[in-house]
């Protein structure tokens, strides 16, 4: 079993990995990556988070590639981050939209489909205490960025850590858009 998951997220990994780089994926590779069993789904219970963006939710799973975190599924859905900076979206939504987001030392640049959205500057992430929050059963320490676009319209981006400090909810704003991406862990 321990080795089926290892495969599997391997294999989502590489695929996101191309598909991110814009390589091309031969149409008898990509049928062998959606023919993975899905039969050991409790093997994959603690990689297991729900992606949520306005009313579309998907069940996504989480694996490392180096200093990146890309939460995935074979339906195409994909959040890459890197040390907690969210860097690109993959078909998420109804419309299966494309986000990236490209960090210097001051400042976000967001872009949608390609298209520039704006440019936004974010503080650091601040303790924000403990919470006890209904939707979670542990009492979580929560962590806050805020974020100010060009037009000086502001946003918070949100971790909730629980009393082991692992991450069971991220909430990050998208510049433009009326919707967050919100991430909990299953």
């Amino acid at each position: 079993m321990v080795a089926i998951k290892k495969y599997t997220i391997f294999v989502i990994s590489i695929y996101l990995c191309l598909l991110s780089t814009g390589c091309a994926i031969k149409s008898d590779q990509l049928k062998f990556i959606k023919s993975i069993p899905n039969e050991d789904v409790e093997a994959l219970l603690p990689y297991t988070w729900t992606l949520k963006y306005g009313t579309y939710q998907s069940t996504v799973y989480a694996s490392e590639i180096g200093e990146m975190t890309i939460l995935s599924n074979q339906q195409g859905d994909a959040v890459t981050f890197e040390n907690f900076e969210l860097k690109e979206i993959h078909r998420i939504g109804r419309f299966r939209h494309f986000w990236q987001i490209f960090s210097d030392t001051e400042s976000k640049t967001l872009y949608k489909q390609g298209q520039y959205v704006g440019t936004f500057q974010c503080g650091e992430w601040q303790d924000a205490g403990k919470l006890d929050k209904d939707n979670i059963q542990d009492q979580i320490k929560v962590f806050r960025q805020t974020c100010r676009a060009e037009n000086n319209a502001s946003a918070q981006n949100i971790i909730y850590l629980d009393e082991q400090d692992h991450v069971k909810y991220m909430e990050f704003f998208l510049l433009g858009e009326e919707h967050s991406i919100e991430l909990r862990k299953s």
